[in-house]
């Protein structure tokens, strides 16, 4: 196959249980980019630590989009509130500013990324900026799924770097405690455990720990890993995962966040070698009917 447009957004650590190393991971990354037609474009954030190798490695003509000043698309401002984000941005010497129906720094950097692979595929900006208020939203992605006294989100964050990429902007909006809902997959990534617990645990006013597709491992095993090397306690074990949703629910006060993580919009929990049917969203849904 070769590519149109390719999109490098950024290369985080994940996936090391398939890839094994970090270097292999970022190769195969790089793949996609030597795979863009030579009439293509590859586009590129500049703000990346990969970036300058993604500029060897990328085909077609470069278009870049980051903070820095000598990107192509130039993000200059992130004003984010409590299901939103204005994001302004310049582009050919003129400043544009649009409002982002998603939350997060993260999502203002996917935004550039999806104007200039719009525009190398002959849309007009101006055009594409009246469209960007009504972008549907995202199931499991930062998804608000309840907003009354309280507010209740799903998200699929599952690492230390997606936490670091939405514990901070939910402290900035919330009104009064942040609750994270939140456990870690079986069966891969031991290692990755303790810093994300600690993360969490530093970055949440309190965490219930809970099941995430535990596969063959004991759920309890996998929460002792998450708060192994937690220096701080203010959290809950409650091991069934719809009685810990029940739990935030039940407990939640006026001016509350609570963040569901994990499993975002997934229809299934993964035990032993099954894929038993289970949903936050239905979780969530049940609750509020009863």
């Amino acid at each position: 196959l070769k590519f149109t447009v390719g999109i490098l957004s950024n290369i985080t650590e994940d996936h090391l249980n398939i890839h094994k190393t970090i270097e292999n991971y970022v190769d195969s990354k790089m793949e996609l980019l030597r795979k863009v037609k030579e009439d293509g474009f590859s586009i590129l954030n500049t703000d990346d630590q990969y970036y300058e190798l993604a500029k060897k490695n990328a085909q077609g003509t470069i278009l870049t989009f980051g903070k820095k000043s000598d990107a192509t698309m130039r993000l200059l401002k992130v004003k984010e509130n409590a299901s939103s984000t204005e994001v302004t941005f310049s582009y050919q010497e003129k400043n544009y500013t649009t409002t982002l129906p998603y939350i997060g720094e993260v999502n203002a950097y996917n935004l550039l990324a999806s104007l200039l692979a719009c525009i190398a595929l002959g849309e007009n900006l101006q055009d594409l900026l009246e469209k960007v208020p009504s972008l549907p939203k995202i199931p499991g992605r930062l998804e608000v799924v309840y907003q009354k006294d309280y507010t209740v989100m799903l998200d699929y964050a599952h690492t230390t770097d997606a936490f670091q990429k939405i514990l901070p902007v939910l402290n900035r909006i919330k009104k009064r405690n942040l609750v994270v809902v939140t456990g870690s997959a079986g069966g891969r990534e031991h290692e990755k455990r303790p810093k994300m617990g600690s993360y969490i645990l530093d970055h949440a006013d309190f965490v219930i720990f809970t099941m995430d597709d535990p596969r063959y491992e004991k759920v309890e095993d996998i929460i002792r890993d998450l708060t192994r090397d937690a220096n701080k306690k203010n959290y809950q074990t409650i091991l069934d995962r719809k009685e810990a949703i029940y739990y935030a629910l039940d407990h939640a006060e006026k001016g509350d966040l609570i963040l569901i993580a994990g499993k975002g919009a997934d229809t299934y929990m993964a035990v032993e070698d099954k894929y038993l049917p289970y949903s936050d969203f239905e979780v969530i849904q049940e609750y509020y009917q009863k």
